[in-house]
């Protein structure tokens, strides 16, 4: 008796990131600060980024999901810190 030896699954094909980035009609650079603040699944083959379409549409899924049901809050204004820009001359005495 032999033991059969699992194989991960490989899926059929893996879009690039320029394709990616065609596919959601937004530059590359987006595509890349997805892949850097982690919120897409994504795999490092090399030095190349490639991307499962199941994963790309369980991400649009949530991103979806999320803009429908949790509004987010406006960010409040709170003022500058520091001193004001463009002041140099406010406070002075005039010689």
């Amino acid at each position: 008796m032999s033991e059969r030896t699992s194989t991960p699954f490989i899926p059929r094909e893996l879009w690039t990131a320029p394709q990616l980035a065609d596919y959601l009609g937004k530059p590359i650079k987006f595509v890349y600060r997805l892949t850097h603040e982690r919120r897409i699944d994504h795999y490092v083959i090399g030095k190349e980024l490639r991307f499962d379409p199941e994963h790309v549409a369980a991400f649009l899924g949530e991103a979806h999901y999320e803009a429908e049901d949790e509004p987010t809050p406006a960010e409040p204004n709170r003022p500058r810190r520091g001193r004001p820009r463009n002041t140099h001359d406010v406070g002075r005495a005039a010689s």
